[in-house]
């Protein structure tokens, strides 16, 4: 199986996304070290941010499929030709388990499993938190920790 030039440039461009993705740390770092509201501390807060990684990589694709191709033409023709259902279901799914009510209510579902468990108050707490989910210690009410 011959993979085509497209689907090559695809594979490289998921691989830096993920690459990216999981530096966005390191660009927020960088964003803090540059001068307040400097271009580069701009351009370098956008790339920390997770929620645009793909569709950066995806904008990347787009054009490189234009120059690949030689027209936008092509390339909008390649991109109206897959699914997004999933990805859209995704992206939805995270823009709904995002929003307070439903972190609040995780919060509190761990909490209340915490309690349950019959282990040191800590321990019960990053074990629910590990099985049931993840759960920002500096959110939760004041417990000893």
């Amino acid at each position: 199986m011959n993979p085509s030039p497209t689907e090559i440039l695809a594979t490289v461009f998921f691989g830096l996304a993920v690459l990216h993705t999981f530096s966005v740390k390191r660009f927020a770092h960088w964003a803090h070290l540059a001068p307040p509201g400097s271009i580069k501390e701009n351009v370098l807060h956008f790339m920390a941010e997770t929620e645009v990684v793909f569709g950066m990589w995806a904008a990347a694709l787009f054009l490189g499929i234009a120059a690949m191709k030689g027209a936008f033409k092509d390339a909008v023709s390649y991109i109206e030709s897959l699914n997004f259902t999933e990805p859209k279901f995704v992206l939805v799914v995270m823009v709904v388990a995002a929003t307070r009510p439903v972190v609040k209510l995780a919060e509190s579902l761990i909490l209340l499993v915490s309690r349950l468990i019959p282990l040191a108050e800590g321990l019960s707490f990053y074990l629910a938190a590990l099985v049931l989910g993840r759960c920002s210690v500096r959110s939760l009410p004041n417990r000893r920790r």
